[in-house]
């Protein structure tokens, strides 16, 4: 229940969980491979032990290196490290429903990216950036030149600062407590006499932290040490342990322990209710308001002018602050009777975008590079032809 606690109140659990990426899918179907583990384990039963391996091979496909590290964790669990071993009829049935299910990302791969055992991102990656800037290990290609990124390529030396950055956005985001979020897990391990089972939980660490060495990249600012994220239950179980520890550090005598697990719960449980008022209002409203110079005039333009069923042209720069602006409105179908908002980009995007929704009225919308203050709506509602007949008044797509 300790765990649940900080688990529902840890803003990088709610703010990771919030966005679209991908990391909770991940960590749910590696919690619900343990949990179908330790049932098939209680009962025997070799369809729970399948259904574990179906959720491994789930996650190897949403996440490839996140979804292994959980099928390594989850299959060392299986066959005894750390607890009793399952049958071994129920460990053949795990390894068959992890293998076939896993073997359903080459059709996938090959699909999307024309080869069976090349990923659609790094497809994407190699393509768009150039061959090898989403490589795995040490070399002088990773990486996209970003301000983010300490060097070019990846070293040691990188992967030092990127822990460095990680660890950092872990006693910040974990709980928000303005102790240091890591302070229990400090506690538990430093101050107490740490169990096997914590052990374990640090072993889990320790594996994440050693895979992601390798990735050039922290993971960025925005959603904490996102590339970390299956260290999150170790780590909230670990900072119950530290809850505990403190707890026996705070009674009054040896034989009175009450009195002092009393003190910690109250110290806990203010620390999380700080974080309640201060922190996650900080980080849901404040910290990225008019980030970047991305604004919320696109909502209030569409009620104002009413653009319903239409195609609304945005004119500007298809990064902050115009168009990203607009397109976080659009609909995850797009061709749902409401407003779809698609960038200006030239003369032949434009002709694409006109014959695709023909049949809907445009409206033309300048971003703020283009204004120099906020939004602004050029024309509307025109057809496709009046579109084009003012295409040289009204310009011909992004400057």
């Amino acid at each position: 229940r300790a765990a649940v606690l900080l688990l529902a109140v840890s803003p990088w659990f709610l703010f990771l969980s919030m966005s679209y990426m991908t990391h909770n899918l991940t960590l749910a179907c590696a919690l619900a491979a343990a949990v179908l583990v330790a049932r098939s384990r209680r009962t025997g039963g070799l369809g729970s032990a399948a259904l574990a391996g179906v959720m491994v091979g789930l996650g190897t496909i949403v996440r490839p290196l996140d979804g292994l590290l959980a099928g390594v964790l989850v299959g060392l669990w299986g066959i005894g490290v750390g607890a009793a071993r399952l049958r071994l009829p129920a460990i053949g049935a795990f390894v068959l429903g992890a293998t076939l299910t896993g073997a359903a990302v080459l059709p996938y791969n090959a699909a999307l990216s024309g080869s069976a055992t090349r990923f659609p991102l790094n497809a994407y990656i190699d393509d768009t950036f150039g061959p090898g800037r989403n490589d795995f290990g040490f070399g002088p290609k990773q990486g996209f030149g970003w301000e983010l990124d300490p060097f070019p390529g990846h070293s040691p030396v990188e992967g030092v600062i990127n822990a460095n950055l990680n660890i950092f956005s872990l006693n910040a985001e974990l709980f928000g407590w303005g102790t240091g979020s890591l302070l229990l897990v400090a506690l538990a391990l430093l101050c107490g006499r740490p169990r096997r089972s914590d052990w374990l939980m640090v072993a889990v660490c320790v594996l994440v932290f050693t895979a992601y060495f390798f990735y050039y990249f922290s993971g960025g600012p925005d959603f904490g040490a996102r590339y970390w994220y299956l260290m999150i239950v170790p780590l909230v179980v670990l900072s119950v342990r530290g809850w505990q520890v403190l707890g026996d550090k705070l009674a009054p005598g040896a034989a009175d322990t009450t009195g002092g697990a009393a003190r910690a719960t109250v110290a806990v449980l203010a620390l999380c209710a700080i974080a309640v008022v201060t922190y996650i209002p900080w980080r849901a409203i404040d910290k990225y308001h008019h980030f970047w110079g991305v604004r919320p005039d696109i909502p209030r333009l569409a009620a104002a002018y009413e653009f319903g069923r239409s195609l609304v042209l945005v004119r500007g720069s298809v990064s902050h602050p115009d168009f990203v602006a607009a397109a976080i409105y659009n609909p995850l179908d797009l061709n749902a009777p409401q407003p779809i908002y698609a960038w200006d980009r030239d003369a032949s995007v434009r002709a694409r975008l006109l014959a695709a929704y023909a049949d809907r009225p445009v409206w033309l919308v300048d971003g703020p590079s283009v204004t120099g203050a906020g939004f602004r709506v050029v024309a509307g509602p025109l057809s496709p032809g009046e579109v084009w007949a003012g295409s040289s008044a009204l310009g011909g797509g992004a400057p």
